[in-house]
């Protein structure tokens, strides 16, 4: 018999029967086929919602939805806020007005399954989350992975737009499906890594960054799918434009004077003209040319304002500033995680959407994933996951005692416990307070070290 199951229930070895597009719109396979490894469930990903798969069982005829619902509770997702979409002709041609956009979930709710009665007796039954689903196909080692090559492809395409040549996208495409699947599954473990990764001020890491906290900002709002793959693509391409202005201004310690200022600026209309040249890229330009708007009017290159922004080029002037006052730059003050979700909520309602601000920092917490912190009873640790219901409260991994010795099995402190009621953050670390060694030793132990592909 035949049992409908969405994509991110499958697993290896599961026979797919059909889909629910048909076969002729699924691009690897053309008939029913068994899934052999997790990029068979990635490329699934890509085509369909959901596959009917061959299951034993008595009744010899295929099940539909009825059916199958009649003895699978059924769940409910939050619904992701709807894609905004719009056309841009010119990088700052003003966008048209469009409906007022759905209003963004308070918190969106994990799905729990319902006790459905099944012969005469209730039974109540556990579904799994998406993410705990993921987490049994997609391991810890292929997200750092996939990190790695995402970098290194975004690098290989940033060196051939330098040089003026055109870049063939899919290899990029088909990177951020496994970015977007691994966050899905291990976000701690892309956050840490963006947190405790190696000194790089290059673009291409920049760029990364934005896109790993892109995405774990996108499920947070609800967002899923090719919807979380397009947010993904504009974040790692956002400066793209950055490629054409001279080197000696990117470089520059000294103040910007008013006409290399307005040079950089023009980066958004470069960057619309190199994403319309590439037909698998162009439908990011509605993006990638606001993200530099703000809330009140004051951005640049179209002053829109509000809801005028697209939803995604909201977002991402969100989190592209968050990543700028985190990260070590020659011509700014570099901010503690905690500083800088301050200053981003003191601009709410002014340079950013409100709601969205509010949303964010519920998102990452009082102490992001990945933070290095210090506590009161002087051990060294480092956050790696945040309570929702105590975001102050952090589960903290001891990494150094009191005296500067390392904890070679350091245990886990979850903060919330009224067992550890007395002991409470008083700072974070930067990276750069660990000597380069130290910093060295800690990737190598949580093995964040680069790493062939998967």
């Amino acid at each position: 018999m035949l049992k409908r199951v969405p994509i991110n229930q499958l697993l290896p070895g599961m026979k797919v029967a059909k889909t629910d597009v048909g076969w002729e719109k699924i691009r690897y396979w053309q008939g029913p086929f068994t899934i052999q490894t997790a990029n068979d469930i990635v490329r699934l990903f890509e085509s369909c919602k959901s596959v009917f798969i061959e299951i034993e069982g008595d009744d010899s005829e295929a099940s539909t939805d009825d059916k199958t619902a009649s003895v699978t509770p059924k769940t409910q997702s939050p619904a992701p806020e709807a894609e905004e979409k719009q056309a841009v002709t010119q990088p700052i041609e003003k966008p048209v007005e469009k409906p007022a956009e759905p209003k963004i979930a308070e918190k969106p709710v994990a799905s729990q399954a319902q006790a459905q009665p099944i012969a005469t007796k209730p039974t109540l039954v556990k579904t799994e989350s998406v993410k705990e689903s993921l987490q049994r196909k997609i391991s810890a080692e292929f997200a750092i992975a996939s990190y790695h090559n995402t970098l290194n492809t975004l690098s290989e395409c940033f060196q051939k737009l330098h040089q003026g040549q055109d870049i063939d996208d899919k290899p990029l495409q088909e990177s951020v499906k496994n970015l977007t699947l691994s966050s899905m599954a291990h976000p701690e473990t892309l956050s840490m890594i963006c947190n405790l990764k190696e000194n790089n001020q290059s673009l291409e890491q920049k760029s990364l960054d934005v896109a790993v906290l892109s995405l774990m900002f996108g499920q947070a709002l609800g967002m899923k799918g090719k919807a979380l793959q397009r947010l993904a693509m504009a974040a790692l391409l956002h400066d793209i434009g950055m490629l054409k202005i001279p080197d000696e201004i990117l470089n520059q310690k000294q103040p910007l004077s008013v006409r290399q200022r307005q040079l950089i600026q023009k980066h958004i209309e470069l960057g619309c003209g190199i994403l319309k040249r590439h037909p698998g890229l162009s439908h990011l330009r509605s993006i990638v040319a606001f993200h530099h708007e703000r809330h009140d009017g004051n951005g640049y290159p179209s002053r829109i304002s509000g809801r005028k922004i697209p939803l995604e080029a909201r977002i991402l002037s969100i989190v592209t500033t968050y990543e700028a006052l985190t990260r070590s730059r020659h011509f700014s003050e570099q901010h503690s995680t905690t500083h800088a979700l301050s200053k981003l909520y003191a601009l709410r309602n002014k340079a950013f959407d409100g709601s969205l601000v509010e949303q964010f920092i519920k998102a990452l917490g009082v102490y992001p994933v990945g933070t290095l912190v210090k506590l009161n009873n002087g051990y060294t640790g480092l956050v790696t996951e945040i309570n929702p219901s105590h975001r102050s409260r952090p589960i903290v991994q001891l990494l150094y005692k009191p005296d500067g010795r390392a904890l070679n099995n350091g245990s886990n402190l979850d903060l919330k416990n009224s067992r550890y009621s007395k002991i409470q953050v008083t700072t974070t670390l930067q990276p750069e307070s660990l000597t380069a060694n130290t910093l060295a030793k800690l990737r190598q132990n949580l093995g964040f070290n680069r790493q062939e592909a998967a």
